[in-house]
């Protein structure tokens, strides 16, 4: 239902050339030595289990306020007028206008912070 007002065309990729498919391309352990397995599973899974300390909502509302490109996002949302051009920064940003929007000193974009 979310999708229904977007044109859009789905393709489909096939395995080898699909990079998010990574992991089904791991070497089967009959035909392949295990180790080399387990050492692929652990690189490629070692980003995501790092430990990541929760922040506090004043700690992200400080750096909002110490990052430039943040308060000129932060103006923008609030007064809806976009730059032309827009900075290269800001361009991820434009995209998705129509999403963001500023509470209680933050950018939100739907539910999360941006």
């Amino acid at each position: 239902m979310r999708l229904q007002p977007y044109d859009y065309k789905i393709e489909h990729i096939g395995g080898r050339s699909n990079v998010a498919d990574s992991l089904s391309h791991l070497p089967l352990p009959e035909t392949e030595d295990n180790e080399h397995v387990e050492t692929y599973v652990d690189r490629e899974l070692s980003v995501t289990m790092q430990e990541v300390q929760p922040m506090k909502i004043e700690d992200i509302k400080q750096q909002m306020t110490e990052d430039e490109t943040l308060k000129q996002l932060k103006m923008i949302v609030e007064t809806v007028q976009w730059p032309n051009p827009v900075p290269d920064e800001l361009q991820p940003n434009e995209r998705c206008a129509e999403e963001l929007c500023t509470y209680d000193e933050l950018i939100l974009r739907g539910h999360s912070i941006v």
